[in-house]
């Protein structure tokens, strides 16, 4: 993908990758509150460099990227702090890495998804907030 800012002025992928996680997390909190217990599970990579968000000067399309999921990083850690600073329990909100592993991801979905069935569905979970 080539640099470009969203009619927000936010690089693209960005505003996809993170934004997008965020607004959606933060719309469906009162839902998740009703209806809670809840689970908000985030599955971003790692590397952010605030002060060059949108320098066109040195894009890479990687590095972006990196930069966009390490934001939801701490987004999910942050949203999971105010949670419990105002008495929210369950709520469970968690960030994972699914890491880095050599398998054909595209015919194998059982096994590229057992981190994320993990967050979404372990009572470990809940036991271990």
């Amino acid at each position: 993908m080539s640099f470009q800012l969203s009619i927000d002025g936010i690089k693209y992928q960005f505003a996809t990758n993170h934004v997008g996680v965020m607004a959606l997390a933060l719309g469906l909190l009162p839902l998740l509150e009703s209806s809670a217990p809840a689970r908000i599970v985030n599955a971003p990579a790692s590397g952010i460099d605030f002060e060059n968000i949108n320098n066109e000067a040195t894009y890479s399309k990687y590095t972006a990227y990196g930069q966009s999921k390490r934001a939801t990083i701490l987004f999910t850690r942050d949203l999971h702090r105010r949670l419990r600073e105002r008495g929210i329990t369950n709520i469970y909100v968690n960030t994972l890495h699914p890491g880095l592993v050599q398998t054909n991801i595209f015919s194998d979905y059982d096994n590229g998804a057992k981190t994320q069935l993990y967050c979404a569905t372990s009572e470990d979970i809940v036991n271990n907030d």
